[in-house]
């Protein structure tokens, strides 16, 4: 997500941690996300805010640059102490050489956000536009950010795009840019890096913490010049299978399914976090007639990261007594995608992708 859960910066988690204090014990889920695309209006990109303290909205972006490099940005507003719709940022600049800049920001001032279209501003930072053409713009001690984002595809959801849980308690999770282009130039230390390479943009909004229906989380963003392929999914804090979707955007055909089948091998105990995790995974779904299938395999990790490290030593204490870890992993992966047709020729393709997981509980 993003899958949100668009989409896993340590912000982002962090202040949904804070927020899951209140709400320790596991949801069940009573109305999977289930059906294939649906169009989305302006307003399902806009605000949604909510009165109680476990609600949280964010919009996300997972970029994959045409040099190597991986731009990651996260908005999001919460009600998480003092006062209603608190913002915060998480940015993450993986410059192609692996150096990582980060910053989190949650001392910002909120200025507006609009419930009928895409329009966010705090203090420093915004994100705005109208489908196909979007812009974001991040002014910090630390770095400048200058970027336009033109989607490529039309902005959709999954079924209704809900995760039903128990008591009227819900998961929203919109794609307002499933297959897209971004241009800028990012600034760190005096120093401009151009930012130019494909983008995935999510918002995502709930009134209850990722952790009390889930308990880990995989996402990969697969783009090529001729298709993008978004997956993710989840566990279910009560157990069970593997819940989520993939979409895929192309030039012959272009839909989604929530009906995906997940099988993992090959998994390595992670010795920091204690975790075990899957470093080959394969997602089959049915898009439009065609028989997708998408197998990733990890190589490099990229970053990892422990969400509690992030929160205040008070709110550390306390949060670690709910869960032992928030642990977030990126991995550098390859992907093969198989795609089968009646009638028609198979195709094969192969690259590379970033891999993110997160991880509360096995």
């Amino acid at each position: 997500m993003a899958f949100n859960k668009s989409a896993q910066i340590a912000l982002a988690l962090s202040v949904v941690l804070i927020a899951a204090l209140a709400t320790v014990a596991a949801e069940p889920i009573v109305s999977p996300l289930s059906g294939d695309a649906q169009p989305l209006s302006a307003a399902d990109i806009g605000l949604h805010p909510l009165g109680n303290e476990t609600y949280a909205e964010s919009w996300g972006l997972i970029c994959p640059l045409d040099d190597g490099g991986v731009l990651l940005c996260n908005l999001m507003l919460s009600n998480v102490g003092l006062g209603d719709r608190n913002p915060s940022l998480g940015l993450t600049y993986i410059s192609p050489q692996g150096t990582i800049t980060e910053i989190s920001r949650f001392d910002l001032d909120y200025i507006e956000a609009a419930q009928n279209r895409l329009l966010v501003r705090f203090q420093d930072v915004s994100l705005r536009g109208e489908h196909p053409h979007y812009t974001l713009q991040v002014d910090d001690d630390e770095l400048r950010l200058r970027a336009q984002i033109d989607a490529l595809a039309q902005p959709l959801k999954v079924g209704n795009g809900t995760i039903g849980l128990s008591k009227g308690r819900f998961w929203k999770w919109n794609v307002f840019v499933p297959r897209g282009r971004i241009a800028g130039t990012i600034e760190i230390s005096g120093k401009s890096h151009p930012i130019n390479g494909w983008v995935y943009a999510d918002h995502t909004w709930s009134d209850i913490p990722l952790f009390s229906f889930s308990r880990n989380w995989l996402s990969a963003r697969i783009h090529t010049d001729e298709i993008s392929v978004d997956l993710f999914r989840f566990l279910p804090a009560d157990g069970g299978k593997h819940q989520g979707a993939m979409i895929v955007c192309g030039r012959e055909f272009s839909g989604a399914d929530a009906a995906v089948s997940w099988n993992d091998a090959q998994f390595a105990s992670d010795p920091t976090y204690g975790f075990s995790l899957p470093m080959r995974t394969v997602a089959e779904a049915t898009i439009e007639g065609r028989r997708v299938r998408v197998e990733l395999e990890l190589g490099q990790r990229l970053q990892s990261f422990d969400g509690l490290d992030q929160l205040p030593r008070v709110q550390g204490i306390l949060a670690s007594a709910v869960v032992d870890h928030l642990a977030t992993y990126r991995f550098g992966a390859r992907y093969t995608i198989n795609i089968e047709q009646s009638g028609g020729t198979p195709q094969t393709l192969r690259g590379e992708c970033l891999v993110e997981m997160l991880y509360f509980a096995q």
